[in-house]
């Protein structure tokens, strides 16, 4: 599409009590040319874009610097190294299903805030955590401790960011390029595995293997400090979207609050979980986990 065009008029068929038929007009909703439409989808959503883009950065890390992270944590262990891994597969439906909540009752700007700060200080955490090989016995202890809590917090994160980034971008863009938009945030992703790998691999040919061991496999973790928080910063200023905002008022007028949809979301939960379908939520969980663990392992393997 080159130039402005509008969406022809149609005609809607309206019933009146006595049952008589009158065609009604609709509006006429105008479209702006495609490339417009695409330079308005990337000044709009850039910030969710790199935002999501450094968290995929920040999920792949641990896969790049699994041998390191073995020797400082899981000395000998590849199984646990691994299974380590998995932790945030485990727990992204957790996050899927808690941050989807909240974006549809507090806003689609606020899930994707939260699962920024969730991935931020999940990531650099990790890079400050003591060690086997820099805290002896105790300091190794506490530090696995506090890797499984951390990779559960990334874990959350991510889940909660997959479907409040999808949501912002269905939202949001015009709706001529929503194409676009998504492929935005895949080529993102993508992009994410090939710096992470390219990062450590300078590191690699930058430091000798004891440095790695020692120091070198922190310095990723703790780099994407200054990046997730301007990440964050970015995320802060992006605007809700239309759709979220119209429900909001439709809630308003229909005198709904928040209280009510967050016990019926309770006892919804209660009864998929409990009552239902329990043992299938489990093992379907279990599967995809192991699955997407499997599809990791092998891309950074």
């Amino acid at each position: 599409m080159g130039s402005s065009q509008s969406r022809p008029e149609f005609e809607a068929k309206q019933k009146a009590p006595d049952g008589s038929v009158t065609p009604v007009k609709k509006e006429e909703t105008a479209l702006i040319p495609y490339s417009e439409a695409c330079k308005k989808t990337w000044r709009e959503t850039w910030p969710i874009v790199f935002g999501n883009t450094l968290e995929w950065f920040e999920f792949s890390l641990y896969g790049y610097v699994a041998s390191e992270i073995q020797e400082n944590f899981f000395p000998g262990s590849s199984t646990l190294t691994w299974l380590g891994f998995s932790i945030t597969f485990v727990s992204r439906p957790l996050g899927g299903v808690a941050l989807g909540w909240v974006s549809d009752r507090f806003g689609r700007k606020k899930s994707v805030l939260i699962s920024m700060y969730g991935m931020l200080v999940g990531t650099v955490g990790q890079g400050l955590l003591p060690s086997y090989v820099m805290g002896g016995t105790v300091g190794g202890a506490i530090g696995v401790t506090m890797l499984m809590g951390l990779r559960v917090v990334q874990g959350i994160a991510t889940g909660g960011e997959i479907g409040g980034v999808a949501v912002y971008m269905a939202e949001h863009p015009p709706k001529q390029a929503l194409g676009f938009a998504s492929s935005l945030v895949a080529i993102g992703g993508g992009l994410a595995f090939w710096m992470s790998s390219g990062f450590v691999a300078i590191l690699h040919s930058c430091l000798t293997d004891k440095q790695m061991i020692e120091w070198g496999w922190r310095i990723p973790f703790i780099a994407t400090a200054l990046p997730g928080v301007a990440a964050i910063y970015l995320r802060n200023s992006i605007p809700e979207t239309e759709a979220f905002e119209k429900e909001v008022e439709d809630e308003d007028e229909n005198g709904e609050g928040i209280e009510t949809d967050a016990d019926h979301f309770k006892a919804s939960m209660g009864r998929l979980v409990g009552e239902k379908v329990g043992w299938g939520v489990i093992v379907s969980t279990t599967a995809i986990a192991a699955a997407a663990s499997m599809w990791y392992v092998g891309r950074v393997y």
